[in-house]
């Protein structure tokens, strides 16, 4: 068992209303990774997801190559993994707070 990372990603462009946080759920489902995606106020998407190193860049580059022509920038963080943070990967409540 290889070493689990957090990853936090910041999608923007258009990536609200374009099914881009169902198909992130369910790509998420193709890989041993955990975690959430939601809507944020200012139209970008969030993204926080925990796994191994390798199955999380399989699982970016496959968000990346489905959802591609909504992509215009993405903010990557690799975080310390937070113990028991999620069970299994669900799109969590939007952010619309200030």
């Amino acid at each position: 068992m290889g070493i689990h990372q957090r990853v936090h990603v910041i999608y923007s462009g258009r990536v609200q209303g374009v099914g881009f946080r169902m198909t992130v759920r369910d790509l998420a489902q193709q890989f041993p990774v955990v975690g959430t995606v939601c809507n944020v106020s200012d139209g970008s998407v969030e993204l926080l997801a925990v796994g191994e190193t390798q199955a999380l860049l399989s699982f970016l580059q496959s968000i990346d190559q489905r959802m591609s022509r909504n992509i215009e920038n993405c903010q990557l963080d690799w975080q310390e993994v937070r113990e028991n943070e999620f069970q299994g990967f669900s799109i969590g409540p939007d952010k619309w707070g200030g």
